[in-house]
This record gives structure tokens, sequence and C-alpha cells, in this order.
């Protein structure tokens, strides 16, 4: 209990230690204390709600009052499964807290709430070990729960899918450079076959994966998913079924069968779970045989599930942001890695602004996301209609606001600047 009462006794210098930053006036902390007496909310939270304080300003203060690190999302991504383990996900859900290193007899948890004594003592209760925590943001928590359960999830039920599926019945079918075309098709409609690839379609749609990687190894093909930009195993399965489950994935993508030693590119869509989705699909000869990895675009996802309060802006820079797309010109360009959630912000964007009163266009390669009342045009480079050439028609045809897909190329960057500057918002 003495914990508790240092504890409590830092939170009620909070507001001071505010104050004394420069972050919060004398009259904002009377503010926020009138606030926070007609609730039931903590004082750090009013703030944050009243716009008076940044999440990252309030972390930045208690991380200082109780002399603890204050982790970063990336710090959280790379935990040990073994560690993560130890605290169930029951529990870590509940109390927004996530195990981060163990000792022989401390438990470390990582929390944005150090004062929440009652979930550090139900950590203490479950684990049966003593406790000590370290501050995170919310949303890293969440982030990384998410991730880390849904991974320990996956290898926990391995050898049940597995069996599940029946894969240990499909006989091997020979090597892989003399494979009889017509004993390929009949594998790759076996229901086994089937079952496997529908499960792992339905499995990475299911659990928001962004892309697909099935890999062939000297005794093994692995089946991996990309969740927020890290890759998790999904399922291991036999080496004889590789050709079998690769031809499944090759037929019902248009793809040729027969050729396996140079790269091939295909699509098809499918429902799951009530939400359509295309799939874009890329193979790739390998030493072990051929590689393809799916590429998951859910067309209505955007109009759906998606707010730009829904995609982790602080608050700052979300007022920022909605500023800015809101103006009746200028430019803002979005930059980051594959997967990073570059279209699926922009096109977020676009929902918080379309109306009757506006004209947008999007010039796209591959068209990710549909939206009613936005004009959509999908570059077609094979016949010379690529970035450059769309823009240019696009800007004769009075748009109010255009969005680029890429940018790749000094003329496509000149007629978005001048298109910008012209009176457009780009």
């Amino acid at each position: 209990m003495a914990g508790a009462r240092e504890r409590q006794r830092g939170w009620q210098l909070l507001g001071q230690v505010l104050v004394k930053r420069g972050l919060l006036t004398q009259e904002q902390l009377a503010t926020a204390f009138e606030r926070q007496r007609r609730g039931a909310q903590r004082l750090g939270r009013v703030l944050v709600e009243l716009n008076m304080i940044s999440e990252t300003a309030l972390l930045e203060c208690l991380a200082q009052q109780f002399d603890k690190p204050l982790m970063s999302e990336e710090e959280l991504a790379s935990l040990e499964p073994a560690v993560v383990r130890i605290l169930p996900e029951e529990t870590a859900r509940l109390n927004m807290i996530i195990a981060i290193e163990r000792s022989a007899r401390q438990l470390v948890v990582a929390t944005a709430d150090p004062l929440n004594v009652l979930a550090l003592d139900e950590v203490r209760r479950v684990t049966g070990l003593d406790v000590d925590f370290r501050i995170a943001p919310v949303a890293a928590i969440q982030a990384a729960i998410q991730r880390h359960y849904r991974a320990v999830s996956v290898e926990r039920d391995d050898d049940t899918v597995r069996e599940e599926l029946g894969l240990t019945v499909v006989p091997a079918i020979g090597a892989e450079d003399a494979v009889d075309l017509k004993q390929l098709r009949t594998q790759a409609d076996d229901p086994p076959v089937v079952k496997l690839v529908n499960y792992m379609l339905t499995r990475a749609a299911s659990d928001g994966a962004s892309d697909i990687h099935v890999e062939p190894f000297e005794d093994r093909t692995l089946i991996r998913y990309r969740i927020d930009g890290l890759l998790y195993e999904l399922l291991e399965v036999p080496r004889p079924l590789h050709l079998a489950v690769v031809s499944r994935l090759k037929i019902i993508s248009r793809l040729d069968i027969a050729e396996r030693r140079l790269p091939q590119d295909g699509s098809f869509s499918a429902r799951v779970e009530d939400t359509e989705i295309d799939f874009r699909v890329s193979t790739l000869p390998s030493i072990h045989g051929e590689k393809i990895v799916l590429r998951l675009l859910l067309k209505e996802a955007v109009v759906r599930h998606y707010t730009l309060e829904s995609l982790g802006f602080d608050p700052d820079q979300l007022t920022l942001f909605r500023d800015a797309i809101r103006r009746p010109w200028g430019m803002i360009l979005m930059t980051g890695p594959t997967g990073s959630g570059k279209s699926t912000t922009l096109h977020t964007a676009l929902k918080a602004i379309k109306s009757p009163r506006k004209n947008i266009v999007t010039v796209e390669d591959p068209v990710e996301y549909r939206q009613p009342g936005i004009q959509q045009v999908q570059v077609k480079s094979e016949i010379g209609f690529d970035f450059a050439r769309s823009l240019r028609a696009i800007l004769r045809q009075d748009p109010d606001v255009i969005m680029i897909g890429e940018i790749r190329d000094n003329e496509t960057a000149q007629i978005a600047v001048r298109a910008a500057l012209t009176g457009h918002l780009v």
C-alpha cells in the first residue's frame, strides 16, 4: 500500500508539474479540476480530452514523476512471445497492460495509467510475481496486445488447424520439374488443398492482414501473413503439398500453372465474412519452388470501417491534418514504406471531405478502395496511360480535389505542383 500512496501523491502533483513545465496555466488547471469533479475521470485524461495538453506531454510528465522509461510502439512490437504469454490475454485486454520483461520473481508490464493500482494488483494476483511498470501510450499498448496475442494464438493452434484441414492425407506429387499437369489440376481441387487455401484467405482477412506469403523451403512450406507491418507465422504445411497449393492459387488467379520458371502476376476477388476483397497475386521462382505473395485490398474498408479518429493520430496532429484537407488548394504529401497505411489515410481523408459540392478525382495503380461519390481512375501503363497523362486529362475535368496514388517521375511531380498552385487541393 505504500507504493499506492506514493503514486497517489505523485498524481496529486501532476497539475503543478505541468504548470511548472509551462504546459498548462493555473486557469486551465482550475478548469480541468472543475471538469474532473463532475465526472470520474483522472486529471490527465481530462486535460487530454480538453485539448489542453497532448497525450505525449502527459506521458512524458508521468514518466518523469515516477522515474520510469517511456516506451515506444517499436519497442512494444519486439517483445518476446514467452514473456507475453505470462499474462493471460483476458487480463491484458481488460486492464490495457502487456508484459514486457520477466526476471526470477518480478514481471515488468507496460501501462498508460500507473495510478491504476487495481490493475497492477490483478497482474500480481494472476501471475504470483512482484510487478513493476513502464509507461507507454494507450494506442501502442492496444496495438501490441493485438499483435502479440494474435501471434501467440496462431502458434498455439497450429497443429490443431493442420489436423482439421486434413493436410497429412494428401500424397506427394513428385519432382517439380516433371509434373503431370492433369494430376496437378486434380490435386489442386482436392478438398484438403481447397480447405487450406480457403482457411488461409479467411484467416488473413479476419485478422486484418495486408499480405500473405506462401514460402517454400527444403523440408516444409511456411505460410505467413503481415499485420501492422510485421510478418507472423500462420501455418506450416507438409512440403509435398506446395505445388498443389501454388496451383490452386494460380488457377483462381487465372495464371498459367505450367509456367514455373518466370514470375507471373494475377488477381481474383472473393467475399470473406460479408466483405468484398481483391487479392493481387505475384509469383517468384526460387531454388525450392515458387513463392507466392497475395496482397489483400479491401474495396469497402474505408467506407465501412475507417474514420480519421480511428487512424491513430494524436489529437494535435489530427487537428492539423483536418485543417490541411479542408483547405481549398495546396498539396498534402504522404510518404512511408509499403503497407504503412498511406492509401488508407488518403482515402479516409477523402471520405471526410467529400460532398455534392466538390469534384474529387483519384488516379491510382491499383485502385485499392472503392468510394461512392468519387471518380477513380486506374493507370494503364501498358497502353501509355500513366500518372502524368492521366493528370493532364483530369485537370481538364474541372476538379476540386485530386488524389495521386504515386509520384513516380519528374513530369508527374511538376504537374502535381502546378495543380496545387492553381486552385486545386492535391
